[in-house]
C-alpha cells in the first residue's frame, strides 16, 4: 500500500530481491486513502501495514477498526532518529532498520 505508482514499487523491491505478486500491490492508481484500503484488506485475513512515515502510522494507529492491523515502521526511509524513537515507544509498532528485515514481521 503505498502513494507511489505500482510500477516504481515493482522496480523497488525487485533491486531489494525481494518477490511480491503485482496484483497485491495497492498504489496511487487505486484512488483510495490507506485507511479505506486497510480495512478492506484487513476483512480478508491478517494484514501488515509497512510504512516509512511515521506520521501516517500514528495516524492509523487512531483508527479503532484497524487495531488488528500490524503497523511496522520502515526505518531505513526518510526518518529522523527521533522518528525512529518514538516509533520503537509506541506499542502498536514493530520497527524494522533494514529491507531485509521483512521477514521478521510475525
Amino acid at each position: 500500500l503505498t502513494t507511489k505508482e505500482c510500477r516504481f514499487v515493482e522496480r523497488l523491491m525487485e533491486r531489494a530481491g525481494v518477490k511480491f505478486p503485482s496484483e497485491d500491490i495497492f498504489g496511487l492508481e487505486r484512488i483510495k486513502n490507506k485507511e479505506t484500503t486497510l480495512a478492506e484488506l484487513l476483512a480478508a485475513g491478517s494484514l501488515a501495514f509497512v510504512e516509512d512515515r511515521l506520521a501516517t502510522l500514528e495516524r492509523v494507529a487512531q483508527v479503532p477498526a484497524l487495531d488488528k492491523v500490524k503497523l511496522v515502521f520502515a526505518a531505513w526511509g526518510y526518518s529522523t532518529e527521533e522518528q525512529r524513537a518514538s516509533a520503537r515507544a509506541n506499542s502498536r509498532i514493530l520497527v524494522l532498520d533494514k529491507p531485509d528485515s521483512l521477514t521478521e514481521i510475525p
